[in-house]
């Protein structure tokens, strides 16, 4: 039996895209055009059919980004449904904005924080602005120490000063994944009524719809605290374009209000002063999109990329002089099956080979890692990708004999924000300074930045 179309803002985005016989507003690139034709070549062959659908729409043609009661509103619906919260948002300017919108939502000017160290750089920015105290979290070998964490929670509340907001990843690049559904108890538990929970899962958000990844995931740590009654209420952000069939800068931010329903429009108020007025309708239709495939084929695709991991892996330790690693996740923490961790061989940099990589055979990894290239076999990795990186891996590492990473970086303030790119987590903030100089090395292959606090 076929599939009933359940994808609102998609529908009704086509049918004002067939119904308009005249767009006179925003948005020429959409409309007829005088250019060069070597103009219009390239900008036929970059962006094809999106210019036609990328156009300016209003309440009357399409919906209301800022009060949506019709397309829009549906989607957010059934995404809240997908995903298993009480409300989800459509966020087309990334999930930097999506975590900005979040936590200034959650978070009271002057309000307290604890917050993890190995968060995004957006979370950081924004909780340095707005936050009154900030408590970092202690950490182990780059690993959040979450016991610790509940002790120091349950030593706030004692002194009648627990933090207003809580912010923890819940997933990385590398593959680390928090276990939500135990964490979120725990420090709930130890938390006062009214603190909010924020997780930043920007790396997992198609794991929620298979059942072999869906366990560590933010909607299993909501369900956990429903089922213990506690009512702490918990926003999530999604980067859906890291995993989902979804446009770049596409991103869901999800709300569980728990005992807070009044917290709803102050996320509203939150997207109203943070997102642009002139969002882009086909990011936020295809947000809608990715979640109706994920509900219908989420098992399917997810056991898909499964199995070209595993292969992905056998074949690296059978066919190259290179080897997989098993990441060790550490306490609390689950490891991403998705994500593939490759060890060079004795003598070969693992940064030097990323490169080669590309420059040589055209495979490109984003990350080097602990001294390993890491590979992320999304939903969207087929048998050619792995032929294609296997194929790479044999002939890589040539003139990278006896090269090694970067030495660290000295920076004379601790006032700063150090900031490595990818993956844009601070290695060092004003939040943790104990002295005026620090040495901070930086991630194989990354870029580095010093932000002076605003």
């Amino acid at each position: 039996m076929p599939f009933v179309s359940r994808v609102p803002l998609c529908d009704a985005l086509i049918a004002a895209e067939a119904a308009v016989r005249a767009n006179v507003h925003a948005t020429p690139w959409a409309g007829e055009l005088d250019v060069d034709d070597d103009l219009g070549g390239i900008l036929e062959s970059v962006y094809g059919a999106v210019r036609t659908h990328d156009q300016s729409w209003s309440h009357a043609s399409l919906d209301s980004f800022h009060r949506p009661d019709r397309a829009l509103a549906d989607a957010h619906r059934l995404a809240a449904a997908a995903f298993g919260v009480d409300r989800t948002y459509f966020v087309s300017t990334g999930a930097s904005a999506a975590n900005v919108i979040a936590s200034t939502a959650a978070l009271a000017r002057g309000g307290r924080v604890m917050l993890d160290p190995t968060a995004h750089q957006s979370l950081h920015f924004a909780v340095e602005r707005d936050a009154g105290e900030v408590d970092l979290m202690a950490t182990v070998d780059g690993r959040v120490d979450f016991d610790a964490a509940v002790d120091r929670l349950s030593d706030a509340v004692a002194r009648g000063r627990p933090p207003d907001l809580v912010i923890v990843a819940a997933s990385s690049y590398d593959g680390r994944r928090v276990d939500c559904a135990s964490v979120l108890l725990s420090l709930a538990a130890a938390a006062a009524p009214h603190t909010r929970f924020l997780l930043d899962d920007a790396w997992c958000a198609i794991h929620t719809f298979a059942p072999q990844t869906r366990g560590p995931g933010p909607s299993a740590g909501v369900a956990a605290l429903r089922a213990h009654g506690l009512g702490n209420p918990v926003l999530i952000v999604h980067s859906a374009h890291k995993t989902m069939v979804a446009m770049r800068q596409a991103a869901y931010l999800h709300l569980s209000v728990g005992n807070e329903p009044d917290l709803a429009a102050r996320v509203s108020q939150s997207v109203f002063v943070h997102h642009t007025t002139s969002p882009s309708w086909p990011i936020l239709a295809s947000l809608d999109l990715a979640r109706e495939l994920a509900v219908r084929r989420g098992a399917q695709t997810v056991g898909r990329a499964l199995d070209r991991a595993a292969d992905l892996r056998r074949r690296i330790d059978a066919e190259t002089s290179f080897h997989t690693v098993a990441l060790d996740p550490g306490e609390h923490y689950e490891a991403d099956p998705l994500r593939v961790h490759i060890a060079p061989p004795i003598g070969l940099d693992a940064e030097q080979c990323r490169r080669g990589l590309w420059n040589d055979t055209g495979v490109h990894l984003s990350r080097v890692a602990a001294g390993r290239l890491v590979a992320a076999t999304t939903i969207g990795v087929g048998e050619a990708a792995v032929d294609a990186l296997v194929d790479g891996l044999q002939r890589a590492g040539r003139g990278a004999r006896g090269r090694t990473g970067p030495a660290p970086t000295t920076f004379t303030s601790a006032a700063a924000f150090v900031v490595a790119y990818p993956p844009g987590v601070p290695i060092a903030t004003p939040f943790d300074q104990e002295s005026t100089v620090r040495e901070v090395g930086a991630p194989a292959g990354a870029e580095v930045f010093e932000i002076d606090p605003f």
